[in-house]
């Protein structure tokens, strides 16, 4: 149903008021011609073009809906449009001999001249309404099609960006298992200690890998967590420090974010007594600077860099913007943008 209500009403007394004053504003005040007759014919007119156009429109969406067909249904109304404009004529006149708008005098009926003058009368009626309703219905499928893939597109992303997020959770569980199961033939109680860190760790973890994005101070705490994991396996071997050049904690970026850049050195450079390593994070007003100094292992570890990949990937999908990752100097180092606060709140996915 076409909810047009308003639309009616107003439009033809629109057209009304503009057909007496453009196209008869000389019979209107005419002693021979009733002035309220006119406005009566004028009027209903109207009314008859009105209506029979809307129903060839409002079947013209049934046949042909949507953006995808409004050719179509451009051609349809528009052949309708000319069978109306020719035949409504014949209408008029016999509604102006109907009500007597002429009165005493002869009336225009058998005029060429007055047949096609309320041709180009109805003319002007016709694309009037024709484009009104076609612009109203264009841009309201506009905008539902608009926001249907707006939709999609969320939808696709988030799915790829669940995707992403899920790979770390069975990756991070995997090493470390490892390593508990590589610590308690050597030192039980050192074990148990460790098992209890790891539960702490992937207790948080559990709890807020399930948004997209989270408070940059929530994830400083975790990796100092995680951290503690670490230095139960390297002993002093292993340190990270945090650096904090501006004033960012209500920033926000994803979960994991560090943990992965951390395993990533730990898992690429030697950690030894003699080549201890040290990963530096420093934080900035508009993001994160994760170095490390590179010391890469004898054997170097055969890796397809799945990490960064989906780092650089999550970062993309949730539009934050674009992670750099490469040597300079004798570093290995990370840049890493932020999303504001302001533009962002936290919502379950």
């Amino acid at each position: 149903m076409m909810r047009d209500t308003s639309l009616r009403i107003g439009g033809q007394l629109l057209i009304s008021v503009v057909a007496i004053f453009c196209f008869y504003p000389s019979s209107l005040f005419a002693n021979e011609i009733s002035s309220g007759r006119l406005i009566i014919y004028v009027v209903v007119s109207t009314f008859i073009v009105w209506e029979l156009l809307r129903l060839c429109i409002w079947q013209a969406r049934r046949m042909y809906p949507g953006i995808r067909y409004t050719r179509q249904r451009l051609l349809f109304v528009g052949g309708m449009t000319l069978a109306i404009v020719a035949i409504s004529p014949f209408t008029r006149f016999y509604l102006g001999e109907l009500i007597n708008v002429y009165g005493n005098t002869a009336g225009p009926s058998g005029s060429v001249y007055s047949y096609l003058r309320i041709v180009g009368q109805n003319i002007f009626y016709c694309l009037f309404i024709s484009a009104t309703y076609e612009s109203i219905y264009f841009f309201k499928e506009w905008k539902k099609s608009f926001k249907e893939a707006s939709d999609l597109r969320q939808a696709t992303l988030y799915g790829q960006f669940n995707s992403l997020r899920d790979q770390v959770n069975p990756h991070f569980l995997f090493n470390t298992l490892n390593t508990l199961t590589a610590l308690i033939p050597k030192d039980a109680e050192k074990a148990e200690a460790f098992a209890l860190e790891m539960a702490d760790v992937y207790r948080y973890l559990l709890r807020m890998n399930q948004y997209p994005l989270i408070d940059l101070g929530q994830e400083i705490s975790f990796i100092h967590s995680y951290t503690a994991l670490l230095r139960t396996r390297f002993n002093e071997n292993f340190s990270l420090d945090v650096l904090y050049k501006d004033g960012a904690e209500e920033q926000l970026l994803p979960p994991l974010t560090l943990q992965l850049l951390v395993e990533n050195a730990v898992k690429h450079n030697v950690v030894s007594s003699r080549m201890p390593l040290r990963v530096l994070i420093e934080v900035h007003k508009d993001g994160l600077l994760v170095k490390n100094r590179l010391q890469p292992k004898v054997e170097p570890v055969q890796s397809e860099y799945t990490g960064l990949f989906n780092l650089s990937q999550r970062y993309r999908l949730l539009g934050i913007g674009q992670v750099f990752a490469g040597k300079e100097g004798d570093s290995f180092v990370v840049r890493l943008p932020f999303k504001k606060s302001k533009e962002y709140e936290r919502i379950d996915h």
